[in-house]
């Protein structure tokens, strides 16, 4: 084989490895789909969807639907169904000044159903000093998934965004509880929704937080 023949064969199996690595890659990605969303809406899901591939954090397959009707969500800013693999969002700026935290925040909610383990919902309640993950016997800011849900939501932010529910918290304890649950560091970098005081407090999670009930899990 001369030189010339060579370097040609060289160059297809290199065309052909990258094109297998770019299908493999581009197999990994989620299959989101968007209903009744205006375009600035599908343009936060590609930003929210980001965040988490950015973070290393995988996503399942979703449908995420904005109803025109806010009681579509059962009084709640957004839902996440894992049956369905669907997401409600009737936060349009009702609920939260800013959607695209409600957005970040059931996403976790659907990352955690499945890339969570038993035994990663039971180190995070005993880490968090909770009682359970997901009773609905306890106030929503007293299960572990919903305090999973927020405390993700504020790691994977790229403004400055300030979550209410985590203004007690310290936030060297915010970033190391993100780190606990997800393995990944967080991607924010504003201390804007918490306390940057060196405490390395948690909130009480028998305090209730100074906002309304803006959780969103609902199974169903």
């Amino acid at each position: 084989m001369n030189a010339t023949r060579l370097l040609g064969s060289l160059i297809t199996s290199i065309l052909v490895l990258s094109a297998t690595a770019s299908t493999a890659a581009a197999d990994d990605r989620p299959s989101i789909t968007t209903a009744g969303a205006t375009a600035a809406e599908v343009a936060m899901v590609d930003w929210a969807v980001g965040r988490f591939a950015q973070a290393g954090l995988s996503l399942p397959d979703l449908r995420i639907e904005f109803p025109g009707d806010p009681d579509g969500c059962f009084g709640f800013a957004g839902t996440y169904n894992h049956e369905l693999g669907r997401i409600l969002m009737c936060n349009r700026g009702e609920f939260r000044p800013e959607p695209h935290q409600t957005l970040l925040h059931e996403l976790v909610h659907a990352w955690a159903s499945t890339e969570l383990s038993l035994s990663d919902l039971a180190s995070w309640t005993e880490l968090r000093e909770l009682e359970s993950w997901d009773s609905r016997n306890l106030p929503w800011w007293q299960r572990g998934e919903e305090q999973a849900a927020e405390i993700v939501s504020w790691g994977l932010l790229d403004d400055n965004t300030r979550l209410l529910w985590l203004l007690l918290e310290d936030c060297n304890q915010l970033r190391a509880d993100f780190t606990a649950i997800t393995g990944a560091e967080p991607l924010n970098t504003s201390n804007a929704s918490c306390k940057d005081d060196g405490t390395g407090n948690r909130r009480s999670s028998h305090t209730q937080p100074p906002t309304a009930d803006i959780g969103g899990h609902h199974d169903h």
